[in-house]
This record gives structure tokens, sequence and C-alpha cells, in this order.
């Protein structure tokens, strides 16, 4: 799923990255990149990706 996808999916998908520093929704890579792929892209290992995941899905 891109990360547009995910903001579409989830409203909260922008409030968690914002809160976890990733500025990726004005991002033209937000429609071509996943969300894993962009925040590994940031520097962020699997289980960073995973645990911001996990938040995104609590916020629904």
């Amino acid at each position: 799923m891109t990360i547009a996808e995910a903001m579409d999916e989830n409203e909260n998908t922008a409030k968690v990255l914002f809160e976890e520093g990733i500025g990726c929704v004005g991002c033209m890579m937000a429609h071509a990149e996943s969300l894993a792929d962009g925040l590994m892209g940031h520097g962020l290992n699997e289980e960073d990706v995973d645990l911001i995941i996990e938040k995104i899905n609590k916020e629904e």
C-alpha cells in the first residue's frame, strides 16, 4: 500500500507520521512508495516501521 493509499484508508495516518517526524504527507513519492519503503527511506528499520504501523492502526 502506498503512503497516499494508507492516508486515504485511515485519516489518522498523517497525524501519526507527523508525530514521528515524518513529512511524507506532501511528498510526491507518497503516491509511488509503500508506507514501509518510505519510512525505511528515512532511516527507520523494520521494527520501527512495525511500531509506527501499529500506532496508525490503533488510531482508527
